[in-house]
């Protein structure tokens, strides 16, 4: 039933809603205006319409964390908007004039003369866009001595914060919010599980693990609509940062600084060695800056992926985190039976993967909830250089065992329309009235055509467009 309903609600998508609709125009715009809010004034003004994300996802940060607590959604929800940060500062940086410059790169374009050199043609580098791929890895390599840095006096911007159950959950002050691009590396960090806590112990701040991921405070410093410039641009004010951290400058978000130039152009023995590879022993103490960066190398990918779907943005992005919280809890029962050195890695959906990362952000609870929900002592680490063949066959592996044990779909289909899709058929379902499954399909896809449209209108800088200007342009098409 739910794959033919899949199918009914794509193929309504590659038809014109009004021509279809059955109920006529009248009815149809009653239903679709109990879909988006009118403004006070009666009119359809652009800000009346929605805000999109809706602030109140992120107005659930509990203060009363058990040391079972699974992450809320607020905390997924700014972990996307974090996310969508760092994919834009990669951008930013991949597509810098000023640090090409720097670097020596150059596009080595080429003037072409036809025979019989009656014109002329201009054959473009296509190797320009790959070779400014290597300054990303040294940016993280600058981030990550900024981060050990910070690492070393952040014990006298921590407070401790009574969370309730068997602990003391220990929080950074807002002040000590590092940079973006250290927020990077520790990010990165903390989901390298057993690295994180052996350094922690290792280097004598076991009560770092403690330590909560500073939710509130990135929401407080990312704007929904202007990710990149108010978090990058963010500096501690804690005395001891301000003073210790003496060692490379943030690079610059736009061309118009010449610090990156400067900087990268430098015979300085300390920038040579931050453009080669150096040794990577590592201490019991310590961890080299080239294990942080290659952390966040491997994040890439997620980070991307996570971007380009965009549930952040989507109509069903409460009901979608509501799901992968609910999806995350059930995939960590199915370590209690298992034996990865036998039947391979357990395998994560991209829902279920975006809890579990925002949950390792939180050491101590992660590692409560991993005693509580595995039945077991351990504390599952989260393989992020599985690939090939054995990531394939570990997917396979784990889809059988969910479904056997749940009795629901594993890997469901998550984009916005499915999605709504799945909000809109549980919300109905408590009515008392059976569901009109080819009604849901149609408000679903409105609303998924408007959500759309705010998103392209706010990518473009444009004015936000009222959900009767879509209907309207939909009828006149």
């Amino acid at each position: 039933m739910a794959l033919a309903f899949r199918s009914c609600l794509h193929s309504e998508a590659q038809s014109s809603l009004i021509s279809k609709y059955p109920y006529g125009r009248e009815k149809e715009i009653k239903d679709i205006q109990k879909l988006f809010p009118v403004s006070k004034s009666g009119t359809d003004a652009p800000t009346a319409a929605l805000t999109i994300p809706d602030p109140g996802i992120f107005g659930a940060l509990a203060s009363d964390h058990k040391a079972e607590t699974l992450p809320t959604i607020a905390e997924c929800a700014i972990h996307l908007e974090l996310l969508e940060a760092l994919e834009i500062l990669q951008q930013k940086v991949l597509t810098s004039n000023a640090l090409d410059r720097a670097f020596g790169i150059v596009p080595k374009n080429k003037v072409q003369a036809s025979w019989p050199r009656t014109r002329v043609v201009l054959k473009r580098d296509e190797s320009f866009p790959e070779r400014r791929k290597v300054k990303w890895p040294i940016y993280l390599r600058f981030a990550a001595t900024r981060f050990l840095e910070w690492w070393k006096c952040l014990d006298q911007m921590l407070i401790p914060t009574s969370q309730g159950g068997d602990g003391t959950v220990v929080d950074i002050t807002e002040d000590s919010l590092p940079p973006l691009d250290v927020l990077i590396i520790w990010h990165a960090f903390l989901l390298n599980t057993t690295a994180y806590r052996e350094f922690c112990e290792a280097s004598g701040f076991p009560h770092r693990l403690d330590m909560q991921f500073p939710w509130p405070a990135i929401v407080t410093h990312i704007g929904a609509f202007d990710l990149f410039d108010t978090l990058s641009n963010h500096a501690s004010h804690a005395p001891k940062f301000s003073t210790a951290l003496k060692l490379l400058p943030h690079l610059p978000p736009t061309d118009s600084s010449p610090v990156a130039e400067t900087f990268f152009k430098s015979k300085s023995p300390v920038l040579r060695n931050f453009s080669s590879e150096p040794s990577p022993e590592t201490t019991p103490t310590a961890i080299s800056t080239t294990i942080l960066r290659d952390m966040a190398l491997r994040q890439t990918s997620f980070t991307s992926k996570m971007t380009n779907i965009l549930w952040l943005r989507s109509p069903a992005v409460s009901g979608t985190l509501t799901r992968a919280i609910s999806r995350y809890q059930n995939f960590l029962t199915l370590f209690q039976d298992h034996d990865k050195q036998t039947q391979g890695p357990l395998v994560p959906t991209l829902d279920i993967d975006l809890a579990w990362h925002t949950h390792q952000c939180s050491p101590s609870l992660y590692a409560a909830a991993c005693h509580q929900f595995t039945k077991t002592e351990k504390i599952i680490g989260h393989d992020d250089g599985v690939e090939g063949d054995v990531l394939k066959d570990g997917f396979i592996d784990t889809r059988g065992r969910y479904e056997a044990r749940f009795g629901e779909e594993y890997n469901p289909c998550l984009c916005w329309e499915c999605e709504g899709l799945r909000d809109q058929v549980l919300f109905d379902r408590g009515g008392e009235d059976g569901v009109d499954f080819d009604r849901v399909a149609k408000g679903v896809l409105w609303k998924v055509k408007y959500y759309k449209a705010v998103e392209l209108a706010r990518r473009k800088g444009e004015q936000v467009p009222g959900w009767r200007e879509i209907l309207d342009d939909d009828a006149s098409s």
